[in-house]
């Protein structure tokens, strides 16, 4: 099976693929880590204002390719038993075969008592901005409000609001979803995730080559979509071709 999850900003996307990964075994594929490392080496970073520069910039050059990529990888890739993160599906999984996607979303507050514990404190004060740059460069792409949950919902085989569950209740609801049992306790896997940090845990999935880098999915892109890479600016082609 491939699980695809997305989020909203700060809504505990990264964290439900790092643990799902862990119960089940299963590969890491961070797509949107590719936009993120394309956006590090253009704005030097890829936390607060720099996000909103780096997101404004990738959706008018670099997104559409990526859509396109991650599509095709979705849809035709070989590799199978893997977990992809990435920012948002354009097609509905739901008539799809061994594929069952993920939206998160919780409430503002919430994704902003989450980056104080992340230490990203200098996101909260570009929350709002943020989100409305990919209300907007979204839409006009794909025709998809990001933040109304019926057009996520026509997208995504579960779009879940994460606001008042904990990561054991969320982990447990989303194993049911998909008919799974974990015989995993899950709320001391919980207590172990806090106690050790999201770190611990991707440091353990490389270990033992759960962890499917960056590198990767741009060595495919890059064998694929040449034509259309040869057309992005120069700076961002300069980046993806020596990833």
């Amino acid at each position: 099976m491939k699980i695809i999850t997305s989020a909203w900003p700060g809504s505990g996307g990264s964290t439900l693929v790092i643990l799902l990964a862990y119960l089940l075994d299963y590969k890491v594929v961070q797509g949107s880590e590719m936009c993120r490392y394309i956006i590090r080496n253009l704005v030097l970073g890829d936390t607060g204002n720099t996000m909103v520069m780096g997101d404004h910039i990738l959706q008018k050059h670099f997104v559409p390719i990526y859509n396109s990529f991650m599509t095709d990888f979705i849809k035709t890739g070989e590799l199978d038993n893997i977990i992809i993160d990435t920012d948002l599906i354009s097609f509905s999984s739901k008539k799809i075969d061994n594929i069952f996607s993920i939206f998160l979303h919780s409430s503002s507050e919430v994704r902003k008592k989450r980056f104080i514990t992340d230490n990203r404190p200098e996101d909260i004060d570009v929350l709002e901005k943020r989100e409305k740059e990919l209300q907007k460069d979204y839409f006009k792409l794909y025709g998809v409000d990001f933040f109304s949950i019926e057009d996520l919902e026509k997208l995504y085989d579960l779009v879940l609001d994460n606001s008042t569950l904990s990561i054991s209740e969320e982990l447990k609801l989303v194993l049911n979803v998909l008919n799974i049992d974990s015989a995993v306790d899950l709320k001391q896997f919980e207590k172990d995730f806090w106690e050790n940090g999201k770190n611990f845990h991707i440091e353990k999935l490389k270990s033992k080559n759960q962890f499917i880098p960056a590198s990767f999915l741009f060595d495919t892109m890059k064998r694929k979509f040449r034509k259309e890479i040869n057309n992005l600016p120069e700076k961002i082609k300069d980046i993806i071709n020596s990833a």
